[in-house]
């Protein structure tokens, strides 16, 4: 078989695979979402579980395991607080384990990856659970998800279509300009949709385009971390898509956004304010 042929015939098979994957996975997650409360909680702690034990794979594969499993219970311990809305005490549990991470790290210098990564699943967690529990329903993560998710699929497409100058080609050869700039047309489109539909305020679009530039960042940031330690995928659990963190890197991204841009007192009401009232009251 002629060698384009069978490339095109591999990306075909790993296209139906990522479709099969997200048929599954996309129903739990927003039953998830609606329902909130332990729901959520729960979908949240077993999301950021295996994104940290993920990214200590790509990192510090051989590194002391014990280590691993306690950072990663003061992670879903601390992530249980902000459930439970005692952000302080997360704040202060994962500082404490930040902490002695870097102090373990000059000894064993990959540790200090281990912190680092402490931090890149913890925010985008701690957020996504703060919006979820701030008493105006599930139509801030869902706005949130949707943006992310097409802001995926339209780069996937656009620039497989299109192709083009390559965006960061050290980092992932395969990402283009042409994608990104398709991911953000894609997310535009559905805060404009979203706007027309529900009478959201005009800034949804400003609110959208950050979002989808936080999600494609997140992804690079991975993309970069595993171009560094020489790893092609995070993981192998989700057919055609990787690893979790594969799946998730860019909904971290635009997470952490959202949370900064909410706690800056700005997001918070543009999420609020026009989804409760188009809506009526979240459930």
């Amino acid at each position: 078989m002629p060698e384009p042929v069978a490339v095109e015939a591999g990306r075909t098979s790993n296209l139906r695979l990522r479709v099969l994957s997200a048929m599954v996975l996309i129903p739990v997650v927003l039953l998830a979402v609606a329902f909130g409360g332990l729901s959520f909680l729960a979908l949240t702690i077993i999301m950021a579980g295996a994104a940290f034990w993920e990214w200590c794979e790509i990192t510090d594969p051989k590194g002391p395991v014990w280590v691993r499993v306690v950072t990663n219970a003061g992670l879903l311990v601390g992530i249980c607080f902000v459930g439970y809305h005692h952000l302080a005490w997360a704040a202060l549990l994962w500082l404490a384990v930040f902490v002695v991470l870097i102090l373990l790290a000059f000894r064993q210098r990959r540790a200090g990856w281990m912190a680092v990564g402490l931090l890149y699943v913890a925010i985008p967690s701690g957020g996504l659970l703060v919006l979820r529990g701030a008493g105006i329903g599930w139509y801030p993560i869902l706005f949130l998800m949707l943006v992310v998710w097409v802001t995926d699929t339209a780069a996937y497409f656009g620039g497989r279509s299109l192709g083009g100058p390559k965006l960061w080609r050290r980092v992932s050869p395969k990402k283009t300009w042409s994608g990104a700039l398709s991911g953000l047309a894609g997310a535009l489109i559905v805060a404009a949709v979203l706007s027309a539909s529900v009478h959201w305020r005009a800034d949804a679009l400003l609110v959208a385009v950050l979002l989808s530039i936080a999600s494609q960042c997140g992804d690079l940031l991975e993309s970069a971390v595993k171009r560094k330690f020489d790893v092609k995928d995070s993981g192998t659990l989700i057919p055609g898509h990787g690893g979790v963190l594969d799946r998730i890197d860019g909904l971290y991204g635009a997470a952490a956004c959202a949370w900064l841009l909410a706690s800056a007192g700005w997001a918070g009401g543009l999420f609020a304010t026009p989804l409760l009232s188009a809506a009526g009251a979240a459930p």
